[in-house]
């Protein structure tokens, strides 16, 4: 009961002082593509990685905006190459998306919502990952939904390593 307590307590406690540090940071001054740009640049042979790395976090924590980092990677390294490094950074957050969903998300998921949960008994992976697909151009769905929750209600396990 007590361990439990201590649980919710420290979970809200972990939310309240991430709601606090999403307020107090000046998105403005940071996330600005006048001043990201200016930090890759001072980067220097260090800047794709800080942009890939940057992009993926992006897409892993979802309050921090990409659409920053795709202006400043096409005004750091050109339209070619910004896109590039901006996708790879994407891609990684996606696959890191998807192994935290895979690893995490079902048993939590499960616990939550005390009913098993399958989204679609009857699809096959190619009807599942056309849906995905669609679902990713369709500016209705939230992005952070589209890359957690494939795996987060598929009823298949990775196999341990």
């Amino acid at each position: 009961m007590i361990t439990s307590w201590a649980k919710l307590l420290g979970g809200l406690a972990a939310v309240a002082a991430g709601w606090w540090g999403l307020l107090s940071l000046d998105y403005e001054r940071f996330l600005s593509p006048i001043s990201l740009v200016q930090w890759l640049n001072d980067a220097g042979p260090f800047a794709p990685l800080l942009l890939i790395s940057g992009m993926a976090c992006a897409v892993i924590i979802p309050p921090i905006p990409s659409l920053p980092l795709d202006l400043a990677a096409g005004a750091a390294f050109g339209p070619f190459y910004g896109a590039l490094y901006a996708v790879i950074g994407a891609e990684l957050g996606a696959i890191v998306c998807f192994l935290i969903a895979r690893a995490l998300g079902r048993d939590t998921l499960l616990r939550l919502l005390k009913t098993e949960t399958t989204f679609c008994q009857t699809c096959n992976d190619h009807q599942l990952m056309g849906v995905m697909f669609l679902a990713r151009l369709v500016p209705i769905f939230s992005f952070d939904v589209v890359s957690y929750g494939p795996c987060a209600g598929c009823g298949a396990r990775m196999p341990a390593p």
